[in-house]
């Protein structure tokens, strides 16, 4: 007598949502059947979510195949199977084939997807199971948040036992307090000043002695080789005598003077 075969069911179980509770578990048999928001017959799988439209996709079964698919029948904000679109806003999608383990997301809510054969379940898809492993992590953040407020608590009360709670150096950032820093350099700046002498950075130049021998200028008159005492020029005829400023000055007041008339 030919054994009979059984057809796997598909066990969804909630792994994050924002309207449902974590481990919700929904069956989806061999008949097949939609998600959707409404609250119908036909939606197997109810997501009371604004952003899951009324009828949202479709799961059937193919008995010669053996497989579960999945079509988005389109819906606007879409199905998103292993976190890939099934199809745009609105369009119908092709069928895609669903697996043991694939992840279905829909609006706010992602679904693990168990198929498993015959009657069989694992730790994965039980809800008890899953709510109990989702407590235990929260607690364990709770309690790591309770060790952290725990320790900050000892550690001020170490610091008042050994009158160490009011020191600059306990509170980070109070030595540099504005309110308790006193700039004394700069109160002393302000005050006292300086008592070095303004130095000058360089002797000024003048028309009753001769230039500097430190000089830029002087220095490529001399690699061209002119010497102290001697005129400029090829025949070394030039001015050899300072420009006298009185001279300058009327020279300059001539030209002005001139200007005016002319004008």
């Amino acid at each position: 007598m030919p054994q009979t075969v059984v057809a796997p069911c598909i066990r969804m179980i909630v792994t994050s949502s924002s309207k449902l509770k974590t481990g919700t578990l929904f069956i989806v048999p061999c008949t097949g059947g939609h998600l959707g928001r409404e609250k119908d017959s036909s939606n197997l799988v109810r997501i009371p979510d604004l952003e899951v439209s009324k009828h949202h996709c479709r799961i059937q079964y193919d008995q010669e195949r053996r497989q579960y698919f999945i079509q988005d029948l389109g819906s606007r904000n879409g199905s998103f199977l292993n976190d890939a679109r099934l199809s745009q806003s609105k369009d119908t999608s092709e069928l895609h084939v669903l697996t043991h383990g694939d992840t279905l997301s829909v609006g706010g809510t992602r679904l693990l997807l168990h198929i498993h054969p015959g009657m069989e379940t694992c730790d994965e898809c039980e809800p008890g199971q899953v709510q109990a492993l989702d407590m235990t992590s929260a607690n364990q953040v709770i309690q790591m948040a309770n060790t952290s407020d725990a320790r900050k608590k000892q550690l001020k009360l170490l610091k008042k036992a050994y009158g160490l709670d009011k020191d600059a150096f306990c509170e980070p950032g109070d030595v540099m307090n504005k309110k308790k820093y006193k700039d004394r350099a700069d109160i002393r700046r302000v005050k006292v000043g300086s008592d070095a002498p303004n130095q000058p950075d360089a002797i000024p130049s003048s028309v009753h002695r001769p230039i500097n021998a430190d000089n830029k200028g002087r220095k490529l008159l001399e690699k061209m080789g002119w010497k102290t005492g001697e005129g400029l020029g090829k025949e070394k005829s030039g001015r050899v005598e300072p420009v006298c400023l009185s001279r300058s000055v009327t020279v300059v007041f001539n030209i002005l003077q001139t200007a005016r008339l002319q004008n």
